[in-house]
């Protein structure tokens, strides 16, 4: 579920701000499709919020929507 292309987009939204999905896609060297499909899996699971992006009228802004997530792989 959380790959490492994944796990750097989270690391990018977080450092990086971008105010796009596309501009996240440029920043991270990565289809714009690819990028757009894996913001809205971590959407679906509350990581990744979408915002009105700044200035433009359809696009959206991620913003990482927690502090931190933590793994509990005791079974």
């Amino acid at each position: 579920i959380f790959t490492e292309a994944r796990l750097h987009l989270i690391r990018a939204v977080k450092a990086r701000k971008p105010d796009t999905i596309y501009q996240l896609a440029q920043i991270l060297h990565r289809d714009y499709k690819n990028v757009h499909d894996d913001i809205g899996f971590l959407h679906a699971l509350g990581i990744i919020e979408l915002v009105a992006a700044r200035g433009a009228r359809k696009a959206s802004r991620p913003v990482v929507a927690c502090g931190s997530i933590v793994f509990d792989l005791a079974a």
